[in-house]
């Protein structure tokens, strides 16, 4: 999916037309890609093993998005 493809961060909303994104968290981690979620639900609602992936809450605000990015990349 993600193979050939050079990806330096990621931002995932946590559901996608009603479906959960964590296949793709899944494979970001296997491929060593910080990613963050964003979402209505709240971090209690994350499967426990992205207990510590940043999640942003819905509505998002623009400075903690372009923050929360940045911490990403420079993580990477």
């Amino acid at each position: 999916m993600i193979d050939g493809i050079h990806i330096d961060a990621a931002v995932l909303d946590l559901n996608l037309n009603g479906h959960a994104s964590y296949p793709i968290a899944e494979l970001l981690i296997l491929k060593g890609i910080p990613f963050l979620f964003v979402s209505g639900y709240s971090v209690r609602d994350l499967r426990k093993e992205f207990a510590n992936v940043q999640l942003l809450p819905k509505p998002v605000d623009n400075t903690a998005l372009l923050s929360a990015i940045d911490g990403l990349l420079k993580a990477a």
